[in-house]
């Protein structure tokens, strides 16, 4: 994971570990009040404190660890070649082949890598440009082949190190749309592929809305 997008990560984590941790102290003191208020016997009213005070902590307990699973204990950059292999099958490469996997992602309701390719053979590079295989350039987009790239872009605070749209949507970037689904006139789940062919880089995104 990039180092800028791991730092914002830990700041978060933080930040939602301190109010957590307010929620719960709050919680607790107005619990207190209240048994202050009913007057009970002291033995009895500390005892009730104590385990009162001992269910807020561990509550307190989990929750951060919950966000704390929730935003970094997921699976970044952990996929192997045999994982993504079927990227090849994907864009129709008959001929290339994956060298490595630079990033990978699976959370937050999208799974999206980074692939170098070992190399995109003649063959290949002429599939890009032919439209019957569905590829399309990225400044030769439609309005719906830009809506693609508009859904994508709404998961970039988790992928920061995907392609940006401004790249995509120039001419050093082909894109092509696997399956898609709308909902409303707006997608509402896509599989994506682009393939940047001066570095033989490819990236791939498949994400949906909702839970």
């Amino acid at each position: 994971m990039a180092g800028g997008a791991g730092v914002f990560i830990s700041l978060l984590i933080l930040a939602q570990a301190i109010t957590a941790s307010w929620l719960t102290v709050k919680l607790f003191k107005a619990f207190r009040r209240r048994v202050e208020s009913l007057k009970l016997p002291k033995p009895e009213a500390m005892n009730l404190l104590v385990l009162v005070g001992a269910g807020f902590v561990a509550t307190g307990a989990f929750l951060v660890a919950a966000i704390y699973s929730d935003l970094f204990v997921q699976h970044h950059d952990d996929a192997s070649v045999s994982d993504v292999r079927f990227i090849l099958e994907v864009g129709h490469f008959k001929h290339g082949s994956i060298e490595k996997v630079i990033h990978s992602y699976n959370a937050h309701g999208c799974d999206a890598y980074q692939v170098q390719l070992s190399h995109l053979a003649p063959g290949d590079l002429r599939l890009l440009t032919d439209e019957n295989f569905g590829w399309c350039r990225g400044d030769k987009m439609s309005t719906e082949q830009s809506s693609f790239v508009k859904f994508v872009s709404g998961f970039h605070s988790y992928i920061p190190w995907f392609l940006h749209s401004r790249e995509i949507e120039g001419s050093n970037v082909y894109m092509y749309v696997e399956r898609f689904y709308r909902e409303g006139g707006r997608v509402s789940m896509a599989q994506v592929l682009f393939v940047r062919p001066f570095d033989d880089m490819a990236f791939y995104f498949q994400g949906h809305l909702g839970p």
